[in-house]
């Protein structure tokens, strides 16, 4: 009984933490965040749901975007790695941010129509609006591409922590380390981060972000 409210506890200081750094910011879709309007969910549920989530991803509670995505190099990095279809890491990004699935569509609760004039056109993310990704992924940094850094035409770093992380920093690759994990968007962004530098939703500043990764470039 103690563990298990301990571990109800510690849930509650992280739900508590993501969101007070998303409130009042573009990911705070709900009608109190003071950004959007006519929205009926609390901040969290526009993303989360505690039970019957999206199976692979943060308890998610969004419908995911079935759009076939135009691949950077179609298909092929510079140094010739593959690039896959995104995975759920970017996907769970793209399903407000590629413009098919409205903003307030989701499994457990009430769809609704959250507005902003200029970034949501009928609830979907407007293709004039900065976050706007769409379905082309042509001019974007290449995601669901494995990072190996024996690929030495890449001129990758090596530097690989136990958490996946390159450089020691924050950047992550996922479902697996060096040669094996894929780096997605979740690899430099994070959707509850309003405080990391220059870029909001960036997980450290742009200083690095490049030669972290690229060290031999």
């Amino acid at each position: 009984m103690k563990k298990i409210i301990l571990i109800s506890l510690c849930m509650l200081l992280v739900a508590s933490s993501a969101f007070a750094l998303i409130a009042n910011s573009k990911h705070d879709l709900s009608p109190g965040g003071g950004v959007y309007t006519a929205g009926v969910k609390s901040s969290c549920a526009y993303c989360h749901a505690p039970h019957h989530a999206v199976t692979g991803a943060p308890l998610w509670n969004r419908t995911m975007s079935v759009a076939a995505y135009t691949l950077y190099g179609s298909g092929n990095t510079l140094a010739g790695s593959t690039v896959n279809q995104p995975g759920v890491n970017s996907q769970t990004c793209l399903s407000c941010h590629d413009g098919t699935i409205n903003v307030g569509d989701v499994i457990n609760g009430t769809d609704d129509t959250p507005v902003l004039a200029g970034v949501l056109t009928a609830g979907k993310i407007d293709a004039a609006a900065g976050g706007y990704i769409g379905t082309d992924l042509t001019t974007t940094h290449p995601i669901g591409v494995v990072y190996n850094s024996a690929v030495t035409i890449a001129g990758l770093s090596a530097v690989v922590n136990a958490n996946n992380q390159v450089n020691g920093k924050k950047w992550k690759i996922y479902g697996g380390g060096n040669g094996t994990g894929r780096v997605e968007c979740g690899s430099c962004h994070d959707p509850h981060n309003t405080t990391a530098g220059e870029v909001p939703f960036l997980k450290d500043t742009l200083a690095t972000i490049c030669s972290d990764c690229h060290s031999a470039k």
